[in-house]
């Protein structure tokens, strides 16, 4: 049967296709710029990820990297753990780690302790290797790792207080060695809990403790006062005292005056 549209129905029809017909257009304009929109973003951010891959090792990165526990918290180093792992793991550790090169072990005969050495470089872009080593005992039948001794760039103490928060204890130490004529100063600054302790020293007047002071060597150990003090073994062990804040350098050094 066929159907019969009056004049009136065929025009209603033929504006209800064209209304149709224009929302599609519409809806499709709008759904391209959308995908237009998303594109750049998506590849933006594959390019970003791509340059912080291949980024080179410089002082920074490497002083970030350790400052934020990557890729572990002290008292644990590149995966080490000073008491847990064995000069075994550690070289089987370091040889998969990607920033460490010339990776060795050796005894040192020489000292007080039979101890052990594994002994590596980093090589960074902008400056020399720096060396670092793990110590341990060898006559220890599982001879673990008892302290770690990396090359760490310098660094203020207001960062290292930034990133590890307040240090627990302080080491100061002013001598005068025999035959010397000017006196040295030496300081500890440590954090006690996490098993990592700053250093620096030199030739006299000793520095004022404040955020500018530079720190220049690190240590990681076994988190106690006892293995610290067995570790660095100082002249004056009962230096050894709680973290006071900024000040001089002889308010460290109160313990010297009782003598």
């Amino acid at each position: 049967m066929m159907t019969c549209f009056s004049g009136s129905s065929r025009k209603l029809i033929i504006e209800v296709n064209l209304l149709v017909t224009i929302f599609l257009l519409v809806s499709c304009s709008r759904s391209s710029e959308q995908y237009t929109e998303i594109t750049p973003n998506v590849t933006e951010s594959t390019e970003m990820t791509q340059e912080a891959n291949t980024s080179p090792l410089t002082e920074e990165l490497l002083r970030e990297r350790w400052l934020n526990g990557q890729p572990c918290q002290p008292p644990c180093w590149e995966g080490i753990i000073p008491g847990k792992t064995t000069a075994i793991e550690a070289m089987s550790i370091l040889e998969k780690n990607n920033i460490i090169s010339s990776l060795s072990i050796t005894d040192d005969p020489g000292s007080g302790v039979q101890s052990g050495h594994v002994e590596w470089e980093i090589i960074l872009d902008d400056t020399k290797p720096y060396k670092g080593e793990a110590l341990f005992d060898l006559d220890s039948p599982n001879q673990f790792i008892f302290a770690i001794r990396p090359g760490f760039p310098n660094t203020t103490l207001e960062e290292l207080i930034q990133k590890l928060g307040t240090p627990t204890h302080i080491l100061a130490d002013y001598y005068q060695p025999p035959d010397a004529e000017n006196h040295f100063w030496e300081l500890n600054v440590i954090w006690m809990e996490k098993g990592i302790s700053f250093t620096t020293g030199g030739k006299e007047p000793a520095p004022t403790i404040n955020e500018a002071l530079i720190l220049e060597s690190v240590i990681y150990f076994e988190p106690s006062v006892e293995r610290f003090l067995e570790l660095w073994n100082p002249r004056r062990p009962d230096g050894l005292t709680v973290w006071k804040g900024y000040g001089e350098f002889s308010k460290y050094l109160e313990y010297l005056e009782t003598k």
